[in-house]
């Protein structure tokens, strides 16, 4: 889990810099702290899912990248050790559902 919250975060570092937005100019248009916008950043804390949504329309991507970081990033990502449940699967479950209803 803690590769897939670094993972997110070096995600949305990237979008955010290729918009050439500041850490504070997101964090506002999602109604957060900047320190909490940063602490997605730095992979201590994920968003709650409608800030995702949010961020995904804020850099007009699909919300499918924000939820699979690792299918997006340049470099190869481990495998999950058995048993263990990343971002994707959980958020992906709880998105279904939001989007079903």
């Amino acid at each position: 889990m803690r590769e897939t919250l670094r993972e997110f975060g070096q995600l949305l570092r990237e979008l955010r810099t290729k918009t050439g937005q500041s850490q504070a100019e997101i964090a506002k248009m999602l109604g957060i702290t900047r320190s909490a916008y940063t602490y997605y950043e730095i992979g201590k804390t994920l968003p709650n899912l409608t800030n995702i949504r949010k961020l995904a329309e804020i850099f007009q991507v699909p919300v499918e990248m924000l939820v699979y970081p690792e299918r997006y990033l340049p470099h190869p990502r481990r495998r999950p050790a058995s048993g263990e449940v990343g971002l994707g699967r959980g958020l992906e479950l709880v998105i279904l559902l939001v989007l079903a209803v």
